[in-house]
């Protein structure tokens, strides 16, 4: 289940957003030698980092785990998406 809704931005870039907090973003790549995608977040603790990777989808399923482990790490837990399916 995709917490993270993604929405396109200038130079083939994505901005992640929760609600209505943009929290991760992933841009294209301006050097040659570097894996085409990076990844940066606004999450207090993960700012400073960056992931980079050839695949965007990569990037956006790693976003995911940092919101989830954020979220963790806050004491608070997000419901097993498939038991989220099978109540529907």
């Amino acid at each position: 289940m995709a917490r993270i809704t993604w929405k396109e931005t200038k130079y083939a870039g994505e901005d992640g957003y929760v609600g209505r907090l943009r929290l991760f973003s992933i841009s294209f790549g301006s050097r040659r030698d570097e894996p085409t995608y990076r990844l940066s977040s606004d999450l207090q603790g993960f700012s400073p980092k960056a992931w980079k990777d050839d695949a965007a989808d990569v990037l956006k399923a790693r976003a995911e785990r940092i919101l989830e482990a954020y979220v963790r790490e806050l004491g608070a837990v997000f419901p097993d998406s498939s038991s989220e399916e099978g109540s529907r």
